[in-house]
């Protein structure tokens, strides 16, 4: 395929200098051909098979080997680009016109049959193309045709024209074969097979056409850009292609839709309404395109003909919310009260879960005159705004309500939500409370003093509060999951009411994540997992279900899957961390490192509390002593300590500490532990090793005492090490008595015993020898000169080692006190 450009050019490879030149890159070595070769633990360039070979060893990756010297401004460019092994989503292509890091273009192919182009400037990324759909999933190879002629740019795909667009973000700059893989592709192999790049002005128009000529853009493909960019905001561009679409073929009902739809974002009103009849005309009955030219007559302010069109077909009209909204839209615009409110009456019953309907109803119903039916409206929009959090819309409803009944009981409660729907959680707290106290039959009053009442932390306070609120509406699912979730948290029995809220509402995810948890705290791990994944299944875009999937899942010994669970979420501090927790279970340290320091700074720039922050700086911190970075560890547990104390980080500063052989500063870090956590055994017993090595024994004998109050058989073995330690253990060759001998032994006289010792104490050791033997021993053995001799030499004992001299003296002692 390569040889087209060749064949289009002629033989003249390389030739040209300063306007420009065909190159090929001889792939067979990638260093010729100027391509950087490096490898680290993300990602390796290398010569394979005779091409550059791109491998990408993590998900969510994006990597590329720069040619610096192959500068191009506008260019004709042809590559074959290989998915050598691909467990996963992932995607390959070319970067064009960079400079450096921060500045480039790039266009990328998936293994899922879509073509993109992105810009980068000042390392900020921008869609030029979102993802469009290709005519076919590439095979194992494909090929990539670029035409850049200013701002103007055009790619193909095996064959086919994928897109046109126009971006000015960089003007020049080098070439680049680049890969990115995804969340659930762990790893990647790609290969760049064949690349030629012609810079020659002349022969870039060339090929340009030429390739038009052979690949002209089809119909289908520009309708698949035209969604794509519809989808992605860029409602002219997707117009224009559509336009461009239907000079070479009528559009079909949806592709006629979709142009009304980005004629009506532009405000281009003509074009919205032809295209809506072109749609109508090819599906007559089609539900949304009826809806949209209904309202655009309304955005036309074309009152009176958007009336007779909905009075025109009044039984489609009364089943849709939507149809019967806009005809109380132009009720209202032509001062007919009653009916506007009626129609916004209809549209409210119809979906009530549109709060606006209702509140339209409210207005109708005053300029009507019928004042209290309006006040009630208004209470009932109310209290659906309130529930969505629509603060403005509350604000206003609540104003209504009381310039209508200035004493109205509503007002007060809905004040206090207004309250907590701005944040203002104390103020909402305290009016909450009062209307509480008040004896309010206003279940979500109750509701909400007892969440405020959660959120400060105050579980066993915020009881009583949500206990009412079920009280008063107890086949409301959400009153029942939270007080479950309340009586959970401070450490009671969930009762009947996670049941009970499971019973109201079986499909909602919050109330499957906390019978996940209550089952997981009871030890049933399989419980737990299938009431997990139902949240995570139900709540795909939260991540607190699936932080307590991939917990779970890292716990049982399956932190690979967990990693799966968690990679949607790579812009959460907390899954972050929990990735690095899954990574060291893994023993991919570096890795892990990384995950870390990135929840860190995710967490520092959203703001999170200093506690959050420290956590991660923690983990990462106990990773990098893990890898033996002693010195980033130190400045890690640093940070941490800075943002928030805690006795982990101290611990952490011990062994830092320990390990750079500062003992008096790792001493300090270990009783900061211990003011934290005074029952902290394993704390207790470092620092009482820490006073061991030093043979500071008097402070160790300390330590060593809270710690057999704390925890016996760790202290026994503390203690037997002090005595491995400080002592040092002689014994009989004869009968095997074990003595003990301080280190060092203390000064003892070396004058003659005039008296017999005891049977206990050392006799003495043989110089021939060396054999120690004790009094009991070889008492019966006295020679000629009245000294005890060694069964085996039959030589005289002597007590010239001072280890001796000291066991028999401190014998003496013990006999002489005991007698």
């Amino acid at each position: 395929m390569l040889g087209f450009l060749r064949r289009l050019f002629g033989a003249r490879q390389d030739e040209g200098g300063d306007e420009g030149e065909l190159w090929t890159a001889p792939l067979e070595n990638p260093e010729s051909a100027g391509f950087r070769l490096s490898t680290d633990e993300r990602y390796a360039v290398r010569p394979a098979n005779g091409a550059l070979e791109l491998e990408l060893g993590k998900g969510s990756l994006f990597a590329w080997s720069e040619a610096p010297a192959r500068q191009a401004s506008d260019f004709a460019c042809q590559a074959r680009v290989g998915f050598d092994e691909v467990p996963g989503h992932a995607a390959a292509g070319l970067i064009f016109r960079a400079s450096g890091e921060r500045d480039f273009v790039h266009v990328l192919v998936s293994n899922r049959g879509y073509v993109r182009m992105d810009a980068v400037f000042n390392g900020d990324p921008r869609t030029v193309v979102p993802w469009t759909e290709l005519r076919s999933v590439p095979g194992p190879e494909f090929e990539l045709r670029v035409t850049a002629r200013g701002a103007v740019w055009t790619v193909f795909v095996d064959g086919a024209w994928a897109f046109e667009a126009e971006d000015e973000t960089a003007e020049s700059g080098s070439l680049a074969f680049a890969a990115q893989t995804y969340a659930d592709c762990p790893r990647a192999r790609f290969s760049l097979r064949g690349l030629a790049l012609e810079t020659r002005p002349g022969e870039i128009e060339k090929a340009h056409w030429a390739w038009l000529a052979g690949m002209a853009p089809t119909p289908a493909a520009r309708l698949s850009l035209a969604r794509s960019l519809h989808a992605d905001g860029s409602q002219l561009a997707a117009l224009v292609q559509l336009r461009r679409s239907e000079k070479d073929e009528p559009l079909d009902a949806d592709a006629c839709f979709l142009r009304a739809e980005a004629a009506i974002r532009l405000e281009l009103w003509d074009e919205a309404g032809s295209s809506l009849d072109a749609c109508l005309r090819l599906e007559p009955d089609r539900a949304d395109a009826r809806e949209e030219r209904a309202n655009l007559l309304y955005l036309r302010s074309r009152h009176g003909e958007l009336r007779e069109l909905l009075e025109g077909d009044r039984e489609r009209t009364q089943a849709s919310p939507r149809l019967s909204n806009l005809l109380g839209h132009a009720l209202w615009n032509s001062g007919d009260w009653e009916g506007a409110a009626a129609a916004y009456g209809r549209a409210a019953e119809l979906e009530s879960g549109m709060p606006i309907f209702e509140a339209n109803r409210a207005r109708a119903l005053e300029e009507a005159g019928r004042r209290s039916e309006a006040l009630e409206s208004w209470r009932r929009a109310a209290r659906s705004f309130a529930m969505e959090e629509a603060v403005d819309d509350l604000r206003g409803a609540i104003e209504r309500i009381a310039s209508l009944a200035p004493r109205d009981p509503d007002l007060g409660a809905l004040r206090a939500r207004l309250l907590y729907a701005e944040g203002r959680f104390d103020e909402a707290s305290k009016a909450l409370e009062r209307l509480a106290k008040a004896g309010t039959a206003d279940s979500s009053v109750w509701y909400l003093a007892g969440l405020l009442r959660s959120r400060r932390g105050d579980r066993e306070g915020a009881l009583p509060f949500l206990e009412k609120a079920v009280a008063l509406e107890p086949d409301f699912a959400p009153f029942r999951f939270r007080l479950a979730e309340a009586r959970f948290l401070s450490g009671r029995d969930v009762g009947d009411e996670l049941a009970k809220a499971l019973e109201l509402a079986p499909e909602d995810g919050w109330i499957s994540n906390l019978d996940g948890m209550v089952a997981q705290a009871g030890g049933d791990a399989g419980l737990a997992e299938a009431r997990f994944r139902a949240a995570v299944a139900a709540l795909p875009g939260e991540v607190d279900p699936a932080l307590n999937l991939a917990a779970l899942l890292a716990a049982s010994g399956r932190a690979e899957e967990g990693l799966g669970i968690l990679a949607r979420f790579e812009e959460d501090a907390r899954a972050l961390n929990l990735k690095g927790n899954a990574l060291v279970a893994l023993g991919r340290l570096e890795e892990a490192a990384e995950a870390y320091a990135l929840a860190i700074g995710t967490s520092a720039r959203s703001g999170a509390a200093p506690r959050s922050t420290a956590e991660y700086r923690e983990n990462l911190a106990a990773c990098l002593i893990e890898l033996g970075r002693w010195s980033d560890a130190e400045e890690c547990v640093r940070l941490a300590l800075s943002e928030a104390p805690g006795a982990r980080g101290y611990a952490l500063a011990a062994r830092v500490a320990e390990e750079l052989g500062d003992l008096v500063r790792a001493e300090a870090a270990w009783r900061a532990v211990l003011e934290l956590e005074p029952g902290n055994a394993g704390s207790r017993e470092a620092l009482a090793r820490n006073y061991l090595i030093r043979r500071r024994d008097a402070r160790f004998r300390e330590e060593l005492d809270r710690l057999a109050a704390l925890d016996p058989e760790r202290a026994a073995k503390l203690e037997a090490d002090f005595l491995e330690v400080s002592m040092e253990r002689l014994s009989c060759s004869g009968c095997g008595r074990d003595w003990r001998v301080p280190r060092p032994v203390p000064p003892t006289s070396a004058r003659s015993l005039r008296i017999v010792p005891p049977d206990g104490v050392p006799a003495g050791s043989c110089p021939g020898c060396g054999r120690i033997w004790c009094v009991g021993c070889r008492k019966e053995a006295v020679g000629e000169d009245g000294r005890m001799t060694c069964p085996e030499c039959g030589v005289p004992l002597k007590l010239n080692d001072e280890r001796l001299r000291y066991l028999v003296h401190e014998g003496l002692a013990k006999a002489a006190r005991s007698g």
